[in-house]
């Protein structure tokens, strides 16, 4: 890892440990402790541990008998498992928008601009906007604080780094094809394959993920 900013906050050094999860340079099983991670990232042990803290609360980490942590990462058949049913309640949070007539024309608008958008960096802004704008057009503020969690982690990280953007952006086409026409049906299948997409591009990470 490399060293960070001392005056940045715990979540910036959650971040920079989640990401190192994720990539697969910090495997699951592997030993961590306050001291070796402030050392190596060159801040003070205080933002480390609460950086720890909401790490263990994300499922990133687990604490240990001996206050130590350990890495928790998921394998291969846990991440499909993860991001189907990721898929099965974003189709649903489309559903109950369809079904009680909720105005979705920013999200039709948000996808008809990550399909023109030319600059990749604002392409996958756009995105990681369209899931969270999913919940917040549902306006209920539990689930919005619940779906949040999900898409970070794993699925921000996905959105981030991986794919390429006219795959991600025609499959994001069907998904709003299928709105379009309030295909209830279509729903579930346009968000696994969106999400089936990313699943398979992990394998392809440098450090890869455990089968």
């Amino acid at each position: 890892m490399k060293q960070i900013n001392n005056t940045q906050t715990k979540d910036f050094i959650a971040e920079a440990i989640r990401n190192e999860i994720l990539a697969g340079r910090l495997e699951a099983g592997e030993e961590l402790t306050q001291e070796v991670l402030a050392e190596t990232l060159g801040v003070s042990r205080m933002p480390v541990r609460e950086a720890l803290q909401t790490l263990v609360q994300e499922g990133f980490v687990e604490r240990l008998p001996n206050r130590h942590m350990q890495v928790v990462a998921l394998n291969y058949k846990q991440l499909k498992e993860t991001f189907r049913l990721i898929g099965v309640l974003e189709s649903q949070i489309v559903e109950l928008l369809l079904e009680n007539e909720y105005d979705i024309g920013e999200l039709d608008g948000l996808i008809t601009a990550i399909k023109d958008e030319k600059i990749a960096s604002r392409q996958i802004q756009m995105e990681l906007e369209f899931h969270f704008l999913l919940t917040k057009l549902l306006d209920n503020k539990y689930l919005e604080q619940m779906h949040g969690k999900l898409i970070r982690g794993y699925i921000s990280y996905a959105i981030e780094n991986i794919g390429e953007p006219k795959v991600k952006a025609d499959l994001l086409e069907t998904i709003q094809k299928v709105i379009r026409h309030k295909d209830v049906d279509g729903l579930k299948s346009a968000f696994q394959k969106y999400y089936g997409y990313y699943a398979e591009q992990f394998k392809g990470l440098t450090g890869g993920i455990n089968e």
